[in-house]
């Protein structure tokens, strides 16, 4: 389900970025903005997905509120950086202007920090299961013996 959903944003978000970039005026800007919060929030969609696999672990993989809450962040922080776009400026605070924490903080550390729990939440740390090894040990290449004429090495060992 979740592949589904991370190749349905990330195939509709690119579609709307190309028609923000090509729709003149306030309109294409809004439609960009939103495009660009959701295109991330599908690439973490579909990154996440476990298409056919059980988690060994009993953990759960990245619920879809965290993503809702990395979304909402995201278009929060550019609907609010297109809202004060055309205002004079305002009120500073602690020296630097409202945009300006929106751009550093709403879209630039806080989505980091919320991308990073989300991927830290669904980690599995036990990595390759048993079965998954003897798996991937059955499509190895034989092993092959080294050439036949090695030159020797300066201390006399081959």
């Amino acid at each position: 389900m979740r592949g589904r959903v991370g190749r349905g944003l990330v195939a509709s978000a690119s579609v709307a970025v190309l028609g923000g970039l090509l729709w003149p005026g306030a309109g294409g800007a809004w439609l960009l903005a939103l495009a660009a919060a959701t295109l991330p929030v599908g690439l973490v969609a579909l990154a996440t997905a476990d298409p056919g696999r059980a988690r060994p672990s009993g953990r759960p993989s990245p619920s879809i509120a965290a993503l809702v809450a990395i979304w909402t962040l995201l278009a929060g922080s550019a609907a609010g950086l297109l809202a004060l776009a055309g205002a004079p400026p305002g009120a500073a605070v602690g020296g630097l202007p409202v945009a300006t924490w929106l751009l550093v903080l709403g879209l630039g550390a806080a989505p980091l920090v919320l991308v990073a729990w989300v991927y830290v939440a669904g980690f599995d740390g036990r990595g390759l299961t048993a079965a998954e090894l003897a798996h991937l040990r059955r499509f190895r290449p034989p092993e092959r013996p080294g050439p036949a004429n090695r030159p020797d090495r300066e201390d006399g060992r081959a």
